[in-house]
């Protein structure tokens, strides 16, 4: 497993250490992050792992292990985890030419639009969810949505801002994919981040968000496992 203290650590994380997002739970010399995924450190515990697993109902959660250790541990004990690939993705520079012409690729019966509060309010696919206000968000974060008629079908935004990085997230409608909105809408982001100054890490999910990322500027930095424990 290539773990994630290999290149760099995740914006979530860094910001979970710092107490500003997420909990950190310890027990003796083990270390769980809650942090949007759960990252496992420290000396393994299966008995504190599914205790708070249980607890705090963390079904479908993927899992991080940050030491050999821990990974070693739950291939052992659950022989029926998952493992998933996922990309962490490196910004380069940020041409802006190529940011607008993606964004006027765009379908003519969508429209594309900024986070305003009323966009902001709807919290589409979760976006928005982890700053406590609009005004909040103005100052700290970025967003744009697609429009299908009244409907936002697709968004990108950002998950966690945290020392002026954010944690870039985007979804679309199933009904909607393979139209350019994603990218578009991420697209847009990318331009906002640049006009305040922000850095925008890509941890990319599949293949799909990885091709997405480097179409709009980023490359390969590290390939890591997160693990689904059913």
């Amino acid at each position: 497993m290539k773990n994630m203290k290999s290149k760099h650590e995740s914006i979530l994380l860094e910001a979970c250490k710092a107490n500003q997002f997420g909990r950190v739970i310890k027990e003796g010399n083990t270390i769980i992050y809650e942090a949007g995924f759960i990252y496992l450190d420290g000396e393994p515990n299966t008995n504190l792992l599914q205790r708070f697993k249980e607890e705090a109902k963390w079904e479908n959660r993927m899992y991080i292990c940050l030491n050999g250790e821990w990974e070693k541990v739950l291939l052992k004990n659950y022989p029926d985890i998952i493992p998933h690939t996922r990309y962490q993705m490196k910004q380069k520079e940020i041409e802006e030419a190529l940011l607008k012409r993606y964004m006027k690729k765009l379908p003519q019966e969508y429209r594309q639009i900024d986070f305003n509060e009323e966009v902001f309010n709807k919290h589409p696919f979760w976006h928005g969810y982890n700053y406590e206000s609009y005004k909040a968000f103005q100052k700290k974060g970025v967003g744009s949505v697609m429009m299908y008629q009244d409907e936002i079908v697709a968004s990108s935004s950002s998950y966690l801002t945290y020392e002026n990085t954010i944690e870039l997230d985007v979804s679309t409608m199933e009904a909607h994919r393979n139209k350019g909105l994603a990218l578009a809408c991420c697209a847009a982001v990318l331009l906002q981040c640049k006009e305040k100054g922000f850095k925008a890490h890509w941890d990319a999910q599949n293949e799909a968000s990885k091709h997405m990322a480097i179409k709009l500027g980023y490359e390969l930095e590290n390939e890591y496992i997160a693990y689904i424990i059913k």
